[in-house]
């Protein structure tokens, strides 16, 4: 900003460049009729004496005016979103950072960071009717819940009016639990909306407790080869700090049954990796005979198949165990979009070993197991939003729950409130 002390030095630099003209030009302009020099003389361009010079004063007009047009293309798209995607009152942020522009957050100064991050939490994520992804993702969720009103749940369920059967089952490896397995889902409103209702449903007639996971399983179709698997792996593998933090959801830890029933895999990567060629050496490796054997762990990630009961169709899926459950439909949503961005970006042409081997190379010095999962590591976060989202909004919405307002805890108890 302009301090007082240079408004006269100012004044005599005005003659440099012929700013009516500048002026008349910005107020003729559809977009920006009330813009003109003074906006831009008080604008944060300035901060020191050397920004007044012609040639500097020219080239920071040409910058303020592209920014301006940047702005009003953005009021553009901001039409095409929805007030569930772009919620009114929350759009402060978005004022700082356009939504549908992919900025690299990971380059901001200390400065833009810290004003960002104060924006973002005041942000409070919202339900979508759509993730914007492929209409060929499929996918399909595994709700667990303990001490249900079993009967009830079913009743309600049979009674709402659902396109497709939701199948709710005994669940052996909770105490008195109990899970609904959904069907085959795409990323269509309908689909969001039947699974809000049984959210819904859920909620007033069971509970989650501190072993109840929300199990994501996600078309391996994606991938399309096994290079293009052995890539997520070594994503995942690079990232699982980071992922298991967001992963937690609403919460400030694991489940704790987690380390049984979806281990962590970095290490176990990262010792085998050369050896791990094929999804089934990837299946050698993860896989256990008995998962309920006590001395056996199930893994984080899964390739498996799946048959449909009723149909009899089978389809290869990679199942996703970390998750912790939730009744929030705004958390799985939030979760399928950053396991389906990994999956895509391993298949993309724009994927960079060279960035994952740096990241490997600083994480083998700054934790070695789950109980460094609960920590935050800003510059790998905004590191992994810019690899994979090209978004900002989705860059928002993943580092929103990643942060869960700068909270940590070693219990398992729930983060304030970040969604509405």
């Amino acid at each position: 900003m302009i301090k007082n002390s240079d408004k006269d030095f100012l004044q005599k630099r005005r003659s440099d460049i012929d700013f009516l003209e500048y002026s008349l030009a910005m107020e003729q302009s559809k977009f920006f009729s009330g813009i003109n020099h003074l906006d831009f003389l008080s604008s944060d361009f300035h901060d020191n004496k050397d920004d007044y010079k012609p040639e500097v004063i020219k080239e920071k007009i040409k910058i303020y005016t592209d920014n301006y047009h940047r702005i009003a293309r953005d009021k553009k798209y901001r039409r095409g979103i929805t007030k569930k995607e772009y919620p009114e009152g929350s759009s402060q942020i978005f004022d700082f950072i356009y939504a549908l522009d992919n900025d690299v957050l990971s380059s901001m100064s200390s400065k833009d960071l810290q004003q960002f991050l104060i924006l973002l939490d005041q942000y409070y994520l919202e339900y979508r009717e759509s993730l914007g992804l492929d209409a060929s993702t499929t996918f399909g969720f595994e709700v667990e819940y303990e001490n249900p009103q079993y009967i009830e749940i079913q009743a309600r369920l049979n009674e709402a009016n659902l396109s497709v059967d939701w199948e709710q089952t005994r669940e052996d490896t909770l105490n008195f639990g109990a899970e609904i397995a959904s069907p085959v889902l795409t990323d269509k409103k309908i689909c969001w909306d039947e699974f809000q209702e049984v959210c819904e449903i859920l909620s007033p007639l069971a509970i989650i407790t501190y072993d109840c996971g929300g199990h994501i399983h996600v078309g391996e179709n994606i991938l399309g080869s096994d290079k293009n698997l052995l890539r997520f792996i070594k994503l995942w593998a690079t990232y699982e700090n980071v992922i298991h933090r967001f992963l937690y959801g609403e919460y400030l830890s694991n489940r704790y049954s987690l380390p049984k029933y979806a281990r962590p895999l970095s290490q176990e990567i990262w010792k085998n990796l050369d050896c791990i060629k094929t999804k089934e050496d990837f299946t050698q490796l993860v896989n256990i005979s008995d998962i309920n054997d006590p001395n056996q762990k199930a893994a984080a990630i899964l390739c498996k198949r799946k048959t449909n009961l009723k149909t009899g169709e089978q389809a290869n899926t990679i199942e996703f165990r970390t998750p912790n459950c939730s009744f929030n439909p705004i958390i799985w949503q939030n979760n399928l979009n950053l396991l389906v961005r990994l999956l895509e970006y391993a298949s993309s042409d724009s994927f960079d070993e060279e960035v994952l081997n740096r990241r490997h190379h600083i994480n083998s010095k700054r934790y070695s197991n789950l109980s460094f999962y609960k920590e935050i590591f800003m510059d790998q976060a905004l590191e992994l939003a810019d690899l994979i989202f090209d978004r900002n909004i989705d860059k928002v919405y993943f580092l929103r729950q990643y942060l869960k307002s700068f909270e940590r805890s070693n219990d398992y108890r729930k983060a304030k409130t970040f969604t509405r």
